[in-house]
């Protein structure tokens, strides 16, 4: 990640192999396996720290928002292929799980700008310290850029990422994470009757707790509880008088407001040194309001639970066998 030239955190799947990376518009990526791919690619679970960014109004991931900076990451796991028993069924395709940097690593101030052709502008600053028994971190990112030629799709998003981890043991930690993204991007307007010029405003935000148990084998508990809140306005009125005099048609199928609550507990086991077991249990509930997306009804809100194993055996040191199982129960949307 360091070694790279990437600017967005979509540039660094380019370097994956099967990964196939495009721009929708100047302010909007497609990150696809396979080719599986159109402007909002489904079927692919992309996890921040676990904290899925999967956003269920476009069954896919808004990459403009999800605040955060190169510099946070520590490393990036992909799996390649089908792994919906490990991470729910939004990973038919693969997934994606972004790791962030421990506080403790990123004591001190750190201070970054970059600017380039297109209105590219990029300022990111960071202060970590230890504040009493706790290790903290606090990460300002703004990045600007003007998109393609002759269309309208800028973007102008500031980031805020706040961290802190206690230690309550050699084996507990406790970690507390507060984002937002806040800004605005142009909305692929192209000076047409119905893709005027325009400015979609989008703003997230997450609050996430969790709390970790590992001991010296590896084995231990993690319970993780996060809320997060994406609204995105993109309402816009069509000039339809010369079908219906007096008449201004509503569009902007992007206004809408989601919000996630979702709690996970998972224990590993390690019963033997060529074993390793996993399983867990979550419950999840999702909210979307949408005047224009879902007309007459306005809001949908479904609720979900999940229950998953994991078990890996190493008979020798280049063979690995693995089995899993996921069942998950949905209600209906209400």
């Amino acid at each position: 990640i360091e070694a790279s030239t990437a600017l967005e955190i979509p540039d660094l799947l380019r370097l994956v192999p099967g990964f196939q990376v495009t721009y929708y518009n100047g302010a909007s990526f497609a990150a696809a396996y396979h080719g599986a791919a159109d402007q909002w690619p489904p079927r692919m679970e992309v996890m921040v720290d676990g904290r899925s960014v999967y956003l269920s109004a476009y069954a896919a991931i808004d990459w403009s928002a999800l605040g955060l900076a190169l510099e946070d990451i520590e490393r990036i796991e992909v799996v390649r292929g089908p792994n919906a028993p490990t991470f729910g069924s939004n990973a038919v395709v693969g997934s994606i799980n972004i790791v962030t940097r421990a506080p403790f690593l990123l004591q001190g101030a750190y201070l970054r700008g970059t600017v380039g052709s297109q209105g590219t502008g990029i300022g990111v600053g960071r202060l970590g310290a230890r504040i009493g028994d706790w290790d903290t971190s606090l990460t300002i990112q703004y990045q600007e850029d003007d998109g393609f030629d002759d269309v309208d799709d800028h973007t102008r998003m500031t980031d805020v990422r706040l961290r802190g981890d206690y230690h309550i043991s050699p084996e507990d930690t406790l970690s507390i994470q507060l984002g937002l993204s806040d800004g605005e991007v142009g909305a692929d307007g192209q000076d047409q009757v119905f893709e005027p010029f325009r400015d979609r405003k989008v703003r997230s935000s997450y609050q996430q707790v969790t709390w970790n148990r590992r001991g010296p084998s590896g084995a231990g508990y993690r319970l993780n509880l996060y809320r997060q809140h994406y609204d995105s306005d993109d309402e816009f009125r069509v000039d339809a008088s010369g079908v219906i005099p007096g008449a201004y048609l509503p569009l902007g199928w992007f206004t809408l407001s989601t919000e996630r609550y979702d709690l996970e507990l998972q224990q590993n086991l390690v019963p033997g040194e060529h074993w390793r077991l996993a399983w867990g249990l979550g419950g999840r509930y999702d909210k979307l309001s949408s005047e224009l997306m879902l007309r007459s009804r306005g809001r949908v809100a479904r609720s979900s639970g999940r229950l998953f194993g994991s078990a890996e055996w190493r008979p020798v040191e280049d063979i690995v066998l693995g089995l899993d199982f996921l069942t998950e129960l949905h209600e209906g949307y209400g």
